[in-house]
């Protein structure tokens, strides 16, 4: 048999330096993905599902034994913690963009949960009542981000909140960005400590900068403009801005 002399080539080291670049490489690419992932699936698939819960909850409503007297604006019983107690439209967000409301902003019962996700403070007014109602949601991350395009709202822009009493109307004024220890914005009269509310302020607070950020905190302010009850049907401005309800007739009966 012939003998093959032909020397072996040597394997060539791999250098630490190459080893540590490809790794790197490696982490990029998976941060990219995530980059790229996280706003499809909080924005798409969360926001899908909370349609659709949203929908549910809704047509699970009862319908109220009295209409509220003309000019009287309802209060809402305080819920149950964790519990779900309205349905917030926000066009601004999505043309039909729609979130379930919880009490509280525990992380573990309401605000990391993909079917939740926006939580009242339960020391704020209660909806409906004079004074400063407030929410936080996520705007980023691994958990559901309902206020990921808070930055999107414009002076004059519709916020509908509906109960089974009806619903009501507040219009965007402000935002501001400010440290996570200026609890303040969560005064009866935001901003103002001891002041006496004067009227129904909509204060939504979430996290900045806006992509993973936690430094500092985005605040907006939103004020009370009407309610209507559930008898004079689906908002007609909510209607011309996301005409899919008037075929799913969204209302509670």
């Amino acid at each position: 048999m012939a003998r093959n002399d032909t020397p072996r080539r040597k394997r060539k080291r791999l250098r630490v330096s190459t080893v540590i670049g490809e790794t790197f490489i490696v982490l990029g690419l998976a941060m990219l993905g995530y980059i790229v992932w996280q706003p499809w699936y909080t924005t798409v698939v969360v926001q899908g599902e909370q349609r659709e819960l949203a929908s549910g909850l809704v047509s699970q409503w009862e319908k109220p034994e009295a209409e509220p007297e003309p000019g009287v604006v309802p209060i809402v019983a305080k819920p149950t913690e964790g519990d779900y107690f309205a349905v917030v439209y926000i066009p601004a967000f999505a043309t039909d963009f729609k979130n379930t409301l919880s009490e509280g902003t525990d992380a573990h019962q309401v605000l990391n949960l993909d079917e939740k996700g926006i939580g009242r403070y339960s020391k704020s007014s209660e909806l409906g009542e004079l004074g400063n109602t407030a929410f936080a949601a996520h705007r980023s991350g691994a958990y559901t981000a309902p206020f990921r395009e808070v930055d999107a709202l414009r002076v004059g822009d519709p916020i509908f909140i509906q109960t089974p009493e009806g619903w009501y109307t507040y219009r965007y004024r402000s935002s501001e960005y400010v440290w996570p220890n200026e609890t303040d914005v969560l005064a009866p009269f935001p901003r103002i400590e001891g002041r006496v509310a004067e009227q129904r302020i909509l204060t939504m607070t979430s996290c900045h900068p806006k992509n993973l950020g936690i430094s500092e905190r985005v605040i907006t302010y939103s004020v009370f403009e009407s309610f209507s009850p559930t008898s004079e049907g689906i908002p007609k401005e909510l209607l011309a801005l996301n005409p899919a309800l008037a075929e799913t007739g969204e209302a509670a009966q």
